[in-house]
């Protein structure tokens, strides 16, 4: 089974919450809106590529990292 959207969700949140980075300045550094960022840290949306490019960005973590552990 894949991961689920609500997963990668939590998993962006705990990241951007451990580095102290509130979802405003979070909004600004990733050029996505606050609440469509919010939308993907509860789940509710299903995420781009080029979205989660952007807010891997944001956390400065690669994509093996991201994932690391999660399945």
């Amino acid at each position: 089974m894949g991961i689920s959207v609500r997963k990668i969700g939590l998993q962006i949140r705990a990241l951007r919450e451990e580095r102290d980075i509130s979802l405003r300045r979070f909004a600004l550094m990733t050029g996505l809106n606050k609440s469509h960022l919010s939308a993907i840290e509860r789940g509710q949306l299903d995420l781009r590529m080029s979205s989660l490019s952007k807010i891997l960005d944001g956390l400065d973590v690669t994509p093996e990292d991201f994932f690391k552990g999660m399945d």
